[in-house]
């Protein structure tokens, strides 16, 4: 279904960063995973390797930084492997010039990521934002 077989989740900063993102990053997953099994996910982040653990399916490697050329790219696929920067400056600050700091910046990042690499939306998962908030 997909052209690629792995996708990484990237962030290069602080453990909140991480947290803000695990709710969008365990929805996807668990959407995808039911489109096609054989996909493996990982989280590319620079803090301690158990912090994301909790999500099933997700395996900490920072390993793929090797790849990552800057903290400002967005979301692209190199070989058989899509990248997701889930910071809210990525895409060069699009996001962030237009929401700020805000649970609205990640919203629109992850679901405009979801429409272009996955053809859902964020609603298609649930249609309520708020159960988006990180837990």
């Amino acid at each position: 279904m997909y052209s690629f077989r792995n996708i990484v989740f990237y962030n290069h900063f602080h453990n909140g960063d991480l947290h803000l993102s695990r709710t969008f990053v365990q929805r996807i997953i668990d959407t995808i995973s039911k489109q096609d099994a054989n996909i493996k996910f990982f989280y590319a982040h620079r803090n301690n390797a158990s912090l994301l653990s909790d999500i099933p399916k997700l395996t900490y490697s920072n390993n793929f930084f090797n790849n990552i050329k800057s903290e400002k790219l967005g979301d692209f696929i190199i070989g058989d492997t899509l990248y997701i920067n889930t910071w809210y400056a990525s895409n060069n600050y699009l996001y962030m010039n237009n929401y700020g700091i805000t649970f609205d910046c990640l919203y629109t990042l992850f679901d405009d990521v979801c429409k272009r690499q996955f053809s859902f939306s964020l609603a298609d998962i649930d249609s309520v934002p708020q159960n988006f908030f990180p837990k």
